[in-house]
């Protein structure tokens, strides 16, 4: 063996010297180097002097280890890495079936739950197999120093013997533990290109020391520190780097293909390079593949797994039934969208003690249904009913059969990998398209998902007599895809994106690395990484460690000098703070803090800002300065479109837009029809409500078109077991029963000397006009506990159809009558600290107030009437935070009113003087605070309704936005817009900030624009 230092841009001279011989080999460290040498070779016929080339004399280490050295080992195969990581799962297998003292103590705990859940270690276990033969002559070779060994060592030496004993009685090898390796071919001479990048190069230098036909190119010791720009942050660094990578092409010194960008940590800055890359319109191909599980067809055998796995919790039932990377059969579009709807709404989030959410929600809706269909009378309703009935069986029964699919993957009785196929196939014939129908990148992922599993079963097959035991054949299975990656096959051409490590050998006219930190170009190459650092001392393994490492070859090869590209050129760069955190530039490499460098004096970085045309582009934007640019071809489309948009509007009168824009916002006749039912059917009046109407009119009138009339919801798959809102209406559903038990009596009173309820007797109670209270308090808390509570619980709700909710509910019932308790002890203290000895005149009742153009409508809490025979009006808030503000109780300078609720109330008790108000409070259930009206705004409040009425006959229900309060009407984009959940879907944002843009004229040629 020789070896020969060799400058990284001497390369092509040493292809060139040596191509001609065809018994010579060239050796790359990956095919990716190899490939760019094939295409320099192609493309310099005039240095390489053959107008062809021998593709034999080009080969990447993986294939010369397997085709050129061999081992004698007579009837002896090597073990396939499908069956080493079966030998994996069977060993942790039987190791849960051992007795608790019999088991590994260390690697895997012993407790059963450990142990017999641990094929999450089966991977772990499968990478360091290989290197377990090398371990134990280690161990012996210092068995002195190492001393005694612990369970841990213990662990290592029994699955060393077992797997030892595997690989004998099966008569197999494993590749790494072969000592007697030699070089097949001694005719042919071998050059290896930069053997410091190969992790396992150690091994095989013995083996090379005696075949004189090897030639190992490796790279000077003197090779400086290449340079590197360290910027800001990320967003700078790719910004310029692009920039560099454009001016390079356009000053001719290299096509777009003859550039690299390496990434370490590519997974992370994908959809940055995409979007930047994109907006300066720079072509590229990204040289990375994903995994067959992650993004793609392949997920859907994930989205199986965790279905079955996590008991078909909603959101897996969502992943698996929305996944768009498959196509879905027609018929079962809607199903699929409604299932999940309804499992949103009946909050099916995971399935309590064994049972299936789904079907127990989907039984207790129809069985409801049922219910009332048994109990109706009336037609119309008896047919919507049984619509409903068939609408919901529809549902549960695709949910069975989705299920029942599922399902079958997991077979206990056929616990095989031809079992998951036959699944596949049963599963896909029932759901999903035929193969035409898939689009080709699918189609091509789940061909290779399906030749991984039949190459699985083909091993299961082969070496059946091995009786290897997996617990969870599809959990193999996954793990297998999660470790294979597919990388698009694509014709496009431009700047090549890698990751580290790749290219750092090969041949492209510029390389750029980004991302260039301490911790993301390290290259530990380590044998036995599974030791701590205290055993790889006793080893000796720690200088092995520092020989081994290869963050300086990796670095000072990618600053290599080409024909283009001299050494003084920066190809590394970094950012203190990353897309994923704060870095610093790696150790070997000198770097220039351009936060405290004049950039104007660096050469390549000079210029770079002046020249980007996207940052001019903003800057012309934001700024009255006119100037000359030059403009991409995705530019001048953008604003030519603009500038033809614009001549369209300007032929337009100003009376043919105004009349155009008051055409759009009339509301059409369904909109009419929707607003002529809230008016009054007996008198044709407007009904006008304080929280439905008023509250939502003002200031915008769309917010009321959108959220009372069309009552738009914002339609979203996601669910919670309990709503915000959720405990709030229970504790008013709760009140509402406690004071439907009183209505029409006198309420208990609380004493808080001796911390009772006492109620006064009726007169048929007591036989005597002056009675004397009585202790209620055991029976108040009977109500509270044992009656109202449990039986609100399940009272008609939004979380009714949630059996989960309800679960959660009953199991929190009595903290939340401990509420209700704590609450009725403010609340019924005696008048006037509370409302303790009122009489309850109205429970949730409806009240109507005619004013002559329109009719007060509200429905109220709580209607009293103290002892004084005055009424006395409740509203409930859950919280403190709730209740009205005194601020905004009352009328400000300007007439505002902010809430209408109580002064509405007041009005419908009141009704023109027929009956006396003596307070209208608001009570706090969860604190017992409370806000008293300390006067009724009521002209400002008919002057509101008076306005809403106007403007709802005239369909005059555009927001005004001049700045000039009119109608107390007048919408601020960044106070009202900003926080109004319409947004999205309304124009009030736009036409409130419009602004005079401009006028343009003139086409967007070839040329520069002014």
């Amino acid at each position: 063996m020789k070896s020969v230092s060799l400058p990284s841009n001497q390369i092509g001279q040493i292809i060139s010297k040596n191509i001609s011989d065809l018994d010579t080999v060239f050796v790359f460290p990956t095919d990716t180097v190899l490939n760019s040498w094939i295409d320099w070779a192609l493309t310099n016929i005039e240095k390489t002097g053959v107008e062809a080339i021998s593709l034999e004399q080009f080969i990447a280490w993986d294939n010369f280890k397997s085709i050129y050295l061999k081992a004698e080992r007579n009837n002896f195969t090597a073990i396939p890495s499908i069956l080493r990581k079966m030998f994996a799962y069977d060993i942790i297998a039987r190791n849960a079936e051992k007795p608790q003292n019999e088991r590994l103590r260390s690697v895997i705990n012993s407790e059963d739950k450990y142990a017999e859940n641990a094929d999450s270690f089966a991977g772990w276990l499968c990478k360091n197999l290989p290197a377990l033969d090398f371990w134990n002559k280690r161990l012996i070779s210092n068995k002195i120093d190492y001393g005694e060994l612990d369970f841990e060592d213990k662990d290592y030496l029994y699955i060393y013997e077992e797997y030892k004993k595997f690989l004998h009685d099966n008569n197999m090898f494993e590749p790494s533990w072969i000592e007697d390796v030699k070089l097949s071919d001694k005719s042919k001479k071998f050059l290896l290109f930069y053997p410091e990048l190969l992790e396992d190069i150690q091994d095989y230098k013995d083996i090379f020391s005696d075949c004189d036909n090897i030639t190992l190119y490796t790279l000077p010791k003197d090779i400086p520190s290449p340079l590197s720009y360290e910027y800001p942050d990320s967003r700078k660094e790719l910004r310029h780097t692009i920039l560099r990578i454009i001016d390079i092409a356009q000053s001719g010194k290299a096509d777009w293909s003859e550039i690299a960008l390496n990434i370490p940590d590519l997974e992370t800055y994908r959809p940055y390079i995409e979007r930047e890359f994109s907006i300066y319109e720079v072509p590229y191909v990204i040289k990375a593949g994903s995994p067959l599980t992650k993004n793609c067809a392949g997920r859907i055998f994930r989205e199986i797994y965790n279905c079955f796995s996590e008991n078909f919790t909603f959101d897996s039932v969502r992943t698996l039934l929305l996944d768009h990377c498959v196509p879905w059969k027609e018929e079962y579009q809607s199903l699929r969208e409604n299932l999940i709807r309804e499992g949103k709404n009946m909050r099916c989030i995971c399935s309590p003690e064994e049972k299936d959410i789904w079907h127990v929600a989907f039984g207790s809706k129809i069985a409801r249904l049922e219910i009332a269909l048994k109990n109706e009378n009336d037609n119309q309703l008896k047919n919507q009913l049984q619509t409903e009935i068939e609408y919901y069986k529809n549902m549960q029964n695709f949910y069975g059969h989705i299920k029942a699919s599922v399902e079958s993957f997991f077979d206990s009785k056929a616990n095989t990998f031809e079992n998951i196929l036959r699944a596949w196939m049963s599963f896909k014939t029932q759901f999903l398209k035929s193969d035409e129908e898939f689009s080709d990148e699918s189609n091509n992922i789940l061909s290779r998902c399906i030749k991984e599993l039949e190459e699985i079963i083909e091993i299961e097959k082969k070496y059946n007599a091995c009786n290897l035991k997996i617990s969870s054949p599809f959990n193999f299975y996954l793990e297998l895809l999660d470790e294979k990656t597919y990388t698009p096959q694509t014709k496009k051409t431009g700047v090549n994106i890698f990751k580290y490590k790749l290219t750092a050998a090969a041949y492209f006219k510029y390389q750029f690395v980004i991302d260039a930190s301490q911790k993301n170009l390290e290259v530990p190459y380590k044998r036995l990484t599974f030791l701590n650092s205290t055993k790889r001392k006793k080893l000796k393994l720690t200088d092995d460690d520092k020989i081994l490492s290869a963050d300086e070859s990796f670095i000072k090869l990618y600053a290599k000098d080409t024909q283009t590209c001299d050494r003084n050129f920066v190809h590394f760069s970094s950012a203190t703070e990353t897309f994923s955190g704060f870095s610093i530039p790696h150790s070997a490499l000198s770097s220039v803090n351009l936060s405290k460098t004049d950039i104007s004096k660096i050469k390549d970085l000079a210029n770079l800002d002046e020249n980007d045309y996207v940052l001019e582009e903003y800057d012309i934007i934001s700024s009255d300065k006119e100037r000359k640019i030059k403009l991409t071809e995705g530019q001048k489309r953008s604003f030519q479109s603009w500038i033809d948009a614009q001549k369209d509007s300007d032929t337009e009168t100003e009376t043919a837009q105004t009349a155009s824009y008051a055409d759009i916002e009339k509301c059409s006749e369904k909109l009419k029809q929707l607003i002529k039912l809230r008016h009054d059917k007996d008198t044709g009046l407007l009904r006008v409500s304080a929280r439905g109407d008023l509250e939502q009119f003002f200031p915008c009138p769309r917010h009321w078109l959108f959220k009372s009339v069309l009552k738009l919801r914002e339609d979203t798959l996601d669910t919670n077991l309990m709503q915000n809102y959720d405990i709030g209406n229970l504790n008013h559903t709760i009140m509402e029963m406690f004071m439907k038990k009183y209505e029409k009596k006198q309420l208990p009173f609380f004493c808080e000397s001796d911390s009772k309820f006492y109620e006064i007797p009726t007169v048929e109670d007591s036989n005597t006009i002056n009675a004397q209270p009585v202790d209620c308090t055991t029976e108040i808390k009977n109500l509270i506990y044992h009656e109202i509570t449990p039986k609100a619980i399940k009272a008609k709700s939004d979380f009714r159809d949630s059996p989960l909710a309800i679960i959660t509910l009953e199991s929190q019932k009595d903290s939340i009558s401990s509420v209700i308790e704590n609450f009725l002890c403010k609340l019924l203290l005696p008048t006037p600290k509370g409302i303790g000895n009122c009489t309850v005149k109205a429970v949730e009742d409806s009240f109507y107030a005619n004013k002559n153009d329109f009719i007060y409508y509200g429905k109220i809490d709580c209607v009293l009437q103290s002892p004084e025979k005055k009424f006395v009006i409740i509203d409930y808030k859950n919280t403190a935070a709730s209740i009205p503000t005194k601020k905004s109780l009352l009328p400000d300078e300007n007439g505002i009113l902010n809430d209408f609720q109580m002064p509405l109330y007041y009005q419908l008790i009141t009704d023109d003087n027929k009956n006396e108000v003596e307070a209208c409070i608001f009570y706090a259930i969860k604190t017992g605070d409370s806000r008293a009206m300390e006067s009724y705004p009521t002209e400002t409040l008919d002057q509101y309704a008076q306005t809403f009425v106007k403007k709802v006959k005239t369909e005059d229900l555009i927001p005004l936005h001049s700045g000039i309060l009119q109608d107390r009407l007048n919408v601020k984009p960044y106070e009202n817009c900003i926080k109004c959940s319409y947004n999205t879907i309304c124009r009030t944002t736009f036409t409130t900030g419009k602004k005079d843009i401009k006028k343009s004229t003139g086409n967007i040629d070839s040329g520069d624009v002014k």
